[in-house]
């Protein structure tokens, strides 16, 4: 196939040159010859570099090692249970995380509801303050100030 696209891009570009010579050995030549086209000759070497290209296929590559030489089908073999084993991992690594999540999630509403209280205790107790200070004081408002009145 390598010898055949040689041949046929040799004879590409003896077709394209236009000297003297070309066109006397056109002459000379058998009749097969002398009614081949320069298109026609680009079409088979089309045809067989993309012949060429197939054959040299990293699959088909593959296949005919794996045909001639046991250890080749033994590398692939070991090379998908590595993969199989990586994707195992992966997916329990997925599940163990989704897991976490979900228990993150869960710490996370109940964080909230605590806080919650916690505001409300705070708010609560602020106002109270308020009041047994403004007793202190003579029943004169007490206002507390600062990040406690932004919670």
């Amino acid at each position: 196939a390598v010898e055949l696209n040689g041949f046929l891009s040799q004879r590409i570009a003896e077709m394209k040159s236009s000297s003297h010579l070309n066109e006397q050995l056109r002459l000379d030549a058998d009749e097969g010859v002398k009614t081949t086209t320069l298109e026609t000759v680009e079409s088979f070497f089309q045809i067989s570099q993309s012949l060429l290209d197939t054959l040299m296929a990293e699959d088909l590559q593959n296949l005919l090692m794996i045909k001639q030489n046991g250890a080749s089908l033994d590398r692939l073999v070991h090379s998908l249970e590595q993969q199989r084993s990586s994707v195992d991992k992966f997916r329990q690594s997925i599940n163990q995380l989704e897991a976490k999540c979900s228990q993150i999630k869960q710490i996370s509403v109940e964080l909230r509801k605590k806080l919650k209280i916690y505001r409300k205790s705070t708010q609560e107790l602020k106002e109270n303050l308020e009041k047994v200070l403004s007793k202190h004081f003579n029943g004169r408002e007490v206002h507390i100030v600062g990040e406690v009145n932004f919670l």
